[in-house]
């Protein structure tokens, strides 16, 4: 078994949560708990201001984009690439490029803090 990296999923502008929800329920019914651990859609709260009254919502952080940690293995890509509306992983064409541990605490720190 092999550790698992983070990757960037690049899926149609917005159905980010409907392939979070198709990848999680793969990894519930195919017992895959070993080769996928979190599926993130990466989002901030928004404050606005409309009509003198303050509402906060939810944005996506990276519309068209999902988070997927998961074992890197050609039987994991052609796997998460088989699920509809994904159309391929970040990285340079033939070979999914991991996110580095930079990347990743970088990410998580932006989004905790909200900018």
């Amino acid at each position: 078994m092999a550790e698992k990296s983070w990757f960037v999923l690049h899926t149609y502008a917005g159905f980010e949560n409907k392939v979070k929800s198709a990848l999680e329920g793969l990894k519930e019914r195919r017992n895959m708990f070993d080769s996928i651990g979190h599926v993130l859609v990466p989002t901030q709260n928004v404050t606005e201001f409309k009509e003198g009254k303050k509402k906060v919502s939810t944005r996506k952080v990276f519309p068209g984009y999902v988070l997927i940690e998961m074992e890197p293995t050609e039987e994991m890509f052609h796997f998460v690439l088989d699920v509809p509306k994904v159309t391929g992983f970040l990285g340079n064409g033939a070979t999914p490029i991991p996110m580095t541990a930079t990347e990743v605490n970088e990410l998580f720190h932006r989004i905790e803090e909200g900018t």
